[in-house]
């Protein structure tokens, strides 16, 4: 029996050893630190006046760094739900200043729709390279095994970023980690046309929506968020990111949906009276400019720096700023 042990460890130490030397290196790596924008999450600044959480319209739409004069963080993701940005904001509200101002979106797939399983899993996952369990758990759930393969030991579902990593370990350029560091995109027409068909498909697969429960379930979601940021003493702030004409084209063909839309936007403003909403979705500046986005809902990085002025101009104008830097430290 002693001597199918020490086999057996032979066998076994060897194998660790060399998963132990893989792991160090690909956490090490600019593929793993690229992952998914998380990277971000260990330079959260103190002091911040101006955020912004939610879903890629948050996180790609907004280039803070022509506002040097305002600390900033984006603490958007893709997909991000308002469950997600609530755990956000309470692992890092020691960070964020008084009267600082909170942005988030509302987007035409959080109204009545609900992820499906799958999605959900597949995007709980990174939550685990930088969000405490405590918080994780009240906004989703937490595994154990989950943990382990996405966290403590990556490099067992590292996949093809396994195979880079054996052919050149530091390719990926540093400026490539943030997601603002690739060249300025936009598509033709056509391939703008077929992106917003799929996309309006996607947001309106029948199998996800869910009337009036998805309905209650989005808003309730919202108000935790929005009740948090006024119980700690921030400033939310509510805004739709531009959405090009051929996407919006499909929804107003759509009966009603614009009518559940804004009714949803309506009902929080209503149990909300003095927040601010800034509606981007049909603005003349952006929608009909299709060079300064990337896809049919999302901004390039041009169009990020123009909306970023523009919002932080709305919420200067509306004097909301002005509370962020006259607060202090909390």
């Amino acid at each position: 029996m002693k001597k199918l042990f020490a086999k057996l460890l032979l066998l076994v130490l060897p194998i660790a050893g060399i998963l132990f030397i893989l792991n160090y290196f690909y956490i090490k790596s600019n593929y793993w630190k690229a992952k998914d924008d998380i990277y971000k999450f260990n330079f959260v600044p103190d002091k911040i006046e101006l955020a912004n959480v939610g879903s890629s319209h948050g996180q790609i739409n907004l280039f803070y760094a022509d506002f040097p004069e305002y600390i900033t963080f984006n603490f958007g993701l893709p997909a991000q739900d308002h469950s997600h940005s609530y755990a956000l904001l309470k692992q890092f509200l020691s960070h964020i200043n008084k009267n600082a101002v909170v942005l988030i979106p509302i987007s035409y797939f959080e109204i009545v729709r609900r992820s499906p399983a799958d999605e959900v899993k597949i995007r709980r996952v990174r939550y685990y390279r930088f969000l405490k369990r405590k918080y994780m758990k009240e906004a989703d759930d937490w595994k154990l095994l989950e943990y382990i393969l996405y966290s403590a030991v990556p490099i067992l579902t590292a996949k093809e970023n396994m195979l880079n990593l054996y052919k050149s370990p530091f390719d990926i350029p540093a400026e490539k980690i943030n997601i603002f560091g690739g060249e300025i995109i936009h598509h033709t027409e056509d391939e703008l046309k077929e992106y917003a068909r799929k996309k309006y498909e996607y947001w309106t697969d029948p199998q996800y929506e869910k009337g009036e429960e998805g309905f209650s379930y989005n808003f309730n979601a919202a108000c935790k968020l929005i009740d948090f940021c006024k119980e700690h003493s921030l400033i939310p702030v509510l805004y739709t990111a531009p959405i090009t004409d051929i996407l919006n084209a499909h929804f107003d063909r759509t009966d009603g949906f614009f009518d559940t839309f804004y009714r949803f936007v309506d009902e929080l403003q209503k149990k909300y009276p003095d927040i601010k909403y800034f509606d981007y979705s049909h603005n003349a500046d952006f929608s009909p400019n299709h060079e300064i986005f990337f896809d049919s809902d999302h901004l390039n990085r041009d169009g990020a720096k123009l909306f970023t002025a523009r919002i932080v101009q709305d919420l200067r104008e509306a004097k909301l700023l002005e509370q962020a830097l006259i607060s202090g430290e909390r």
